[in-house]
């Protein structure tokens, strides 16, 4: 499922989104997207409180601190001894036609998805603005159970043999991973239960938004 970003239900929240935008993201809303619904009602509270109030309450900065789990620690295990599981890329947002009106702080953003055996995986990259810093948030689920989420997974940012970010998906299969740009960057998902390891090189998705 395609998500949008947490800028995108900024704006939202604002009432700064353009009409379409918004219809479409109240079309997703409808269409039962549980993680962007929680997405949504934490920026609205932040959103409220804020207009009372100049200090963010701690329950909000926890619930924001919730979306996604804390950072596991570095791998124990030699995830490389696992056999590779192919991943095969099945969408890339940027072979699809420019929106029209479509922000230009969203511009540089790419979505892919790839599927690897039974599961689909689904990225966002973003590059943080005036900053060589990038976001790389994603969703892992089961393509056999349509909508299965694999909760649990480690990870892993690298460049090339360096440990750059670690992340563990969550109860929605999501997870959330910040870093700089570099060459040589993969994500690693070492998936214990099938004994197999995903790997997907990153250099080819960020050349072309690489500042």
């Amino acid at each position: 499922m395609k998500h949008f970003d947490i800028m995108q239900w900024t704006d939202y929240v604002r009432g700064l989104s353009s009409p379409g935008e918004r219809d479409a993201m109240a079309q997703h809303l409808s269409e039962g997207c549980g993680p962007c619904a929680d997405l949504l009602a934490m920026l609205r509270r932040v959103y409220e409180t804020a207009a009372q109030e100049t200090v963010v309450p701690e329950y909000l900065v926890r619930a924001a601190k919730a979306v996604f789990p804390a950072q596991p620690p570095a791998p124990s295990m030699d995830w490389t001894l696992l056999p590779r599981l192919a991943a095969r890329l099945v969408y890339n947002s940027l072979n699809d036609p420019a929106m029209e009106g479509a922000r230009s702080s969203t511009d540089a953003l790419v979505q892919v998805v790839y599927h690897s055996g039974d599961y689909a995986i689904d990225l966002q990259i973003e590059p943080e603005a005036d900053s060589t810093a990038l976001a790389l948030v994603g969703q892992v689920v089961n393509r056999k159970v349509p909508g299965q989420p694999l909760a649990g997974v480690p990870v892993w940012l690298m460049a090339r043999k360096k440990l750059l970010a670690a992340a563990q998906s969550n109860r929605f299969g999501e997870f959330c991973l910040m870093s700089e740009f570099q060459n040589g960057l993969k994500l690693c998902m070492p998936i214990e239960a099938i004994g197999r390891h995903v790997e997907i090189p990153l250099d080819k998705l960020l050349a072309g938004i690489r500042p």
